[in-house]
């Protein structure tokens, strides 16, 4: 695995009602590309933003240790199409956890299915 893409983002809302920073990065294994998303508050939690189906465990379990080794992380959040949210998940297991991303952080991410960006408790406007 390697990182082919890197870059800063920085999402502002109308009067600055919400801010989101960080950094994406794209993660190439072999044949397959994956799009994560961190951000400056919650610099060790990894979102895998693209693609949204679950990549197969062994899979997982690499981009997993290669994002623990390069990037230091120690929190990761998987799309959970069945909740429509993303949503924790165990780095030792690779089972989700019982809380969800929708819960937990305060954020937005553009939600796959409706291409409509969501936040805790509000639907955040930010152009694409």
């Amino acid at each position: 695995m390697k990182i082919v893409n890197a870059g800063r983002f920085d999402d502002v809302g109308d009067d600055f009602e919400y801010v989101c920073r960080g950094f994406n990065y794209v993660i190439q294994d072999e044949e397959s590309f994956f799009h994560i998303r961190m951000y400056n508050d919650e610099a060790r939690v990894a979102t895998l933003v693209n693609p949204t189906k679950r990549p197969a465990s062994d899979v997982l379990r690499r981009l997993i240790v290669f994002l623990q080794s390069e990037l230091n992380v120690d929190g990761f959040f998987l799309y959970r199409g069945e909740l429509g949210q993303y949503a924790a998940i165990d780095l030792k297991t690779l089972e989700f956890r019982g809380f969800s991303l929708f819960h937990y952080f305060t954020r937005c991410l553009r939600m796959p299915l409706t291409g409509v960006y969501m936040g805790c408790s509000r639907e955040c406007r930010i152009s694409a």
